[in-house]
């Protein structure tokens, strides 16, 4: 690194530097604050969960363990790129929750099940994530429109090979894998740029996400293009809530419901098969806080039992991404909530007239029913092992969690 070469403005707080050649340099920042400036001469106003006023949100409240890096790519003085960074150390036995053994399962499937519990307890490794765990999609890293796109995923590349194999370690910390999420499968020059630094290609669970019909201006106007079974269905469901009261939350009332919201949160999460992290108790708060009227919270009440809420963000002017939801797991079977809950989704994203309703990665079958369609993921890993890295297709194929289920059509043509 030759410092004296290095043309950026003097931003106070910036804990690196490093010359990428050719004119071309990254600055290292732990806070979002100190690049807030340039940081927004860069970002698209279309992905909020890059934006400066989304990423002060995980500073103020971050999942447990987790640490956030910046970095912003310059051509002489000018801000040309950024890449946001999580890092966090991962346990798979914390992270993945097994049924228990079903009393018919035979011998050889008890033991395989065993041999995998083992398995999981001993995975443990630090992460250095590009992108964001609490959100899919492409949300690790924008460059300006004016550059080649090639070039500056090199640059991308580039640096993220300093930071994770040269400024990290420095600092004491060097992670084993670093993860680039979360890339639609058809953007070959985004696969071709992170193969061609021996990462490897994974595709997990695929991202549900609906897309409303040009002349779907009411509810009802998407209920008429179900068929029979599936419109009787979302009717029933309705009338199964027709007790409860639905109540969109202002700040006020975020601040508070917050333990209530942070409790129903923590009954669903904890229930899940698989969980990377825990959101911080503050998180739905600092978020209304920060988003404003981009973050909707819409409660559901029975009586003045907040017994179930669900979060969505407004995303530019044609997306609306589900975020974190909670429920009382009790009201499920005879109220349906979550099947309300994603029908409230949808009529939103119908009132917004947005494009698309990001519904993410889980819950699959459930959200193909209200419309939503599969959309395939690249994620890009790489072990700074040699060896592990070779064998890591074997690993993630026995770590990951299996989830069988069946697309649904509900709509008539």
């Amino acid at each position: 690194m030759n410092a004296s070469r290095i043309q950026i403005p003097q931003i106070d707080g910036h804990v690196g530097t490093h010359d990428l050649g050719n004119g071309y340099f990254v600055s290292v920042h732990n806070r979002i604050e100190q690049v807030r400036r340039w940081w927004a001469q860069v970002v698209s106003d279309n992905d909020v969960f890059l934006r400066a006023d989304y990423l002060s949100v995980l500073e103020a409240a971050p999942p447990q363990g987790m640490e956030c890096w910046y970095l912003l790519l310059w051509s002489g003085s000018h801000p040309i790129g950024c890449i946001y960074l999580q890092l966090m150390h991962f346990e798979m036995g914390k992270s993945l929750r097994f049924e228990r053994p079903a009393p018919t399962d035979c011998a050889l499937q008890l033991w395989m099940d065993c041999l995998k519990r083992r398995l999981h307890r001993k995975v443990s490794f630090d992460v250095l994530i590009c992108g964001n765990l609490l959100a899919t999609g492409m949300h690790g890293f924008h460059f300006v429109k004016e550059l080649d796109t090639s070039h500056t995923l090199s640059l991308c590349v580039q640096a993220l090979e300093w930071f994770s194999s040269t400024y990290l370690p420095l600092q004491a910390r060097q992670p084993e894998v670093v993860l680039v999420k979360d890339f639609p499968t058809t953007r070959r020059d985004i696969r071709q740029a992170f193969l061609g630094a021996q990462y490897r290609d994974f595709r997990f669970q695929p991202n549900m996400v609906w897309q409303r019909r040009p002349h779907w201006h009411t509810f009802d106007d998407y209920l008429s293009d179900m068929s029979s079974k599936y419109r009787v269905r979302a009717r029933r469901a309705a009338k199964k809530a027709a007790s409860l009261q639905r109540q969109d939350l202002s700040l006020s009332d975020v601040r508070r419901y917050a333990p209530r919201l942070y409790a129903l949160y923590k009954e669903i999460a904890e229930g899940a098969d698989f969980n990377a992290f825990v959101l911080h108790p503050k998180y739905f708060l600092e978020l209304k806080e920060a988003l404003g009227n981009n973050l909707v919270c819409s409660a559901w009440f029975e009586g003045t039992n907040l017994i179930g809420f669900n979060t969505a963000v407004r995303n530019g002017k044609s997306e609306l991404v589900a975020h974190f939801l909670g429920f009382d797991p009790r009201y499920n079977p005879s109220h349906q909530i979550y099947l309300n809950m994603l029908y409230d989704l949808v009529a939103r994203a119908i009132d917004m007239r947005v494009d698309r309703l990001v519904l993410g990665r889980t819950a699959l079958e459930i959200k193909s029913s209200v419309g939503a369609q599969a959309q395939e993921m690249s994620c890009f890993l790489r072990h700074r092992s040699a060896l592990h890295n070779s064998v890591m297709p074997f690993w993630v194929n026995c770590l990951e969690p299996k989830v069988a289920w069946k697309a649904r059509h509900p709509f008539k043509h």
